[in-house]
């Protein structure tokens, strides 16, 4: 995932999709699926 972050294509195609209104972050973003994960796995 985090060599997919330096990809431009990968990280610009998700504003496709957005309202021109919405911020999006792939990093921030990126960040918080892996805490998500973490706490997961402690489960």
């Amino acid at each position: 995932m985090e060599e997919k972050l330096t990809d431009k294509e990968f990280t610009e195609d998700i504003y496709v999709v957005l309202k021109p209104e919405v911020e999006y972050d792939n990093r921030e973003a990126w960040e918080l699926v892996k805490q998500e994960i973490s706490r997961e796995n402690i489960r």
